[in-house]
């Protein structure tokens, strides 16, 4: 069973230039549904939510939220138009909320995962993340990971009839992706640094050892430890 709460903004500065375009405080307020797939697997039972300010750490109080279902769907309204949808299985990042999440292909626990993409992604996965979270365009990481001429941000390696070898590659892409981010995650935090710091550090060290691909032309290999050290 899927279990959904949404907030919406009140008398935030967004929630006045709301209002404010709107005409006045009426109750007419029109919403834009935001629905999409986590992809880590399919991110089953993770909390996805509408950063309406941007921190990449959800406010219940604000912000609208939900559990993604059995296929990492979700869908959320949105008072302020197309914005950002961060998923994650990280309590830390979900306002300290409980979360069981799953890969739901396999049926394996996920914890300590945070995926977003660009505004008006579809898919939220590995890839869309690293996207976001450099300067790199869409082609330079796609040819880096091996992913030319699949979409980083919509293509859904769960979705039927998709290119069976696209999934494959997507998928494994994926998995490796998250594997080096935990790893260095895990080390950062040894060393005393806090859960989302040391997240955010690891996926900018991937986006560096990607973005030296990208500019040489290469494709990086995750599983190779030379390629990790560059």
């Amino acid at each position: 069973m899927k279990y959904s709460r949404k907030f919406y903004v009140g008398t935030s500065p967004l929630g006045l230039l709301a209002l404010s375009a709107c005409g006045g405080g009426s109750s007419g307020t029109s919403t834009t549904t935001i629905a999409g797939n986590a992809v880590l697997g399919p991110l089953q039972s993770a909390i996805a939510f509408i950063d309406y300010d941007g921190s990449g750490t959800l406010n219940t109080a604000t912000e609208p939220y939900t559990f993604t279902d059995a296929d990492g769907a979700y869908s959320l309204a949105s008072a302020f138009g197309t914005q950002k949808v961060v998923v994650t299985t990280n309590p830390a990042t979900a306002g300290n909320l409980s979360i069981n999440a799953i890969d739901g292909s396999s049926g394996a626990s996920l914890s300590g995962v945070t995926l977003t993409g660009p505004s008006g992604a579809t898919v939220l996965s590995p890839a869309s993340t690293l996207l976001e979270k450099s300067t790199l365009s869409e082609a330079e990481i796609a040819l880096a990971l091996g992913l030319e001429g699949i979409s980083l941000t919509d293509f859904n390696p769960y979705a039927d009839g998709v290119d069976a070898d696209n999934a494959l590659a997507f998928e494994k892409v994926a998995t490796q992706v998250i594997t080096t981010v935990k790893a260095i995650s895990a080390a950062a935090q040894g060393s005393g640094a806090a859960a989302e710091a040391a997240s955010s550090a690891a996926f900018s060290s991937v986006i560096s050892i990607v973005a030296a691909k990208a500019t040489a032309g290469e494709t990086l290999d995750l599983s190779d430890a030379t390629d990790l050290g560059a």
